[in-house]
C-alpha cells in the first residue's frame, strides 16, 4: 500500500507507523496505523517500549492542527454527496445523507463510495448510518 504524507505527497515507507507526542514528560504514541496496531502497539505506550518491540517503527510527530486541517478538507469533500457535512474532531465526519442517499444508490452505494474514495487517499473509513449523528458515529 502506498501512504502518502499528507503535506508533501510524498511516499512513506510501508514500516509500521505511530503519530508521537511529549505526555507528561515521555514521548508517547498518540496514534497509530493497522500495521503498528496489528504488532500490539497502542496510544499512550512510550514511544522507547515500542521501539524496543517494533524496531523498524517510523515515529513521526502529531500534528494536531494539521490532523483538523485535513479534516475540514475531507469534509469540504465530502459535499459532493451531501450539502450536510459535520465535522467531529479528531477524526470523525457527519453526514446527513437524508433525501440524497439515493443518488448514491441508497445507503449501501453511498457507504461504498466513501470507502473508494477514503481507500483512494490510502486511507481505512469504518463508516456507520444511524437515526442520529451520535448513533452513527457510536456504530462506526
Amino acid at each position: 500500500m502506498r501512504r502518502e504524507a499528507a503535506d508533501s505527497g510524498d511516499a512513506l515507507p510501508d514500516a509500521p507507523l505511530a503519530l508521537v507526542a511529549r505526555q507528561q514528560n515521555a514521548m508517547r504514541i498518540a496514534a497509530t496505523d493497522a500495521a503498528a496496531q496489528a504488532l500490539g502497539l497502542v496510544p499512550g505506550q512510550a514511544l522507547a517500549d515500542a521501539r524496543a518491540a517494533v524496531p523498524d517503527l517510523l515515529a513521526v510527530a502529531h500534528d494536531p492542527s494539521g490532523d483538523a486541517r485535513w479534516l475540514e478538507r475531507l469534509g469540504r469533500e465530502c459535499r459532493g454527496w451531501t450539502p450536510a457535512v459535520e465535522l467531529a474532531p479528531p477524526d470523525a465526519l457527519v453526514l446527513d445523507i437524508a433525501g440524497c442517499d439515493h443518488l448514491a444508490g441508497g445507503e449501501d452505494g453511498l457507504r461504498a463510495a466513501v470507502l473508494d474514495a477514503m481507500a483512494a487517499r490510502g486511507m481505512n473509513a469504518r463508516p456507520g448510518c444511524g437515526g442520529t449523528a451520535a448513533a452513527a458515529l457510536a456504530l462506526a
